[in-house]
């Protein structure tokens, strides 16, 4: 029974991570919206950086390296806007 209750909340875990980790990827979209890119130039940027996959279809891993190169292209276009 106890091993039941540890998948149980292993797989609870991972859920709430993937989710926690959809949810800052779509902040970060609307981040670089908001910092002047197109939604045509963010949605390319989630087909270059991801697998070519719906953010449903990712698993934890994918999402992670989605976020940070998401992330890594915001920072970049912070610092040419603080530049000028």
């Amino acid at each position: 029974m106890s091993f039941e209750l540890t998948l149980s909340s292993v797989a609870r875990k991972n859920t709430d991570n993937k989710q926690k980790t959809k949810e800052i990827i779509l902040e970060l979209k609307k981040k670089l919206i908001n910092i002047g890119y197109n939604h045509g130039e963010v949605e390319y940027l989630l087909k270059k950086f991801g697998p070519n996959k719906n953010l449903s279809e990712l698993d934890v891993s994918e999402l992670n390296e989605l976020k940070k190169a998401l992330q890594a292209q915001l920072d970049i276009a912070q610092k040419c806007i603080d530049s000028i």
